[in-house]
């Protein structure tokens, strides 16, 4: 009942929520990173999205009854497109961040602020990591 769904809730949401509360939650530059990493794994998922709706409906899922092996390619190959953009998409998000953490650098300089520390690096990666597990 409702106390076994309250238990797998905690116990599959329960590590990242105290991972977001203790390291992500605290800046909220890192909270706002997070939202923008959140942003755009969506985006991605929504172009994949646009692009197998119309290639969904030429593979026979939109006929009256379709083979057993278009209906699975139509399910699995959209699947792995997805994961084979986002696997794609990773490295490129891994130098825009190192590109956020050097202007930053520049910035604080600039402003005769402190540079960004190492723990606040790998806090802004969690977030980004948090945003993506959000996303999905």
């Amino acid at each position: 009942g409702f106390l076994s769904l309250t238990g797998y809730v905690l116990l599959g949401m329960g590590p990242p929520a105290a991972v977001f509360v203790q390291l992500v939650a605290k800046s909220p530059f890192v909270v706002l990173v997070s939202m923008a990493s959140s942003f755009f794994w969506v985006t991605v998922l929504l172009l994949n999205a646009m692009l197998w709706k119309p290639l969904r409906s030429l593979m026979g899922d939109g006929g009256t009854s379709p083979s057993a092996s278009a209906s699975m390619a139509s399910l699995v190959l959209p699947l792995l497109t997805f994961l084979v953009s986002e696997e794609l998409c990773r490295p490129v998000v891994l130098r825009r961040s190192g590109r956020l953490l050097a202007a930053l650098d520049k910035r604080a300089a600039a402003l005769r602020h402190p540079a960004v520390t190492a723990s606040e690096k790998v806090h802004i990666h969690l977030g980004i990591g948090a945003g993506q597990g959000f996303a999905h």
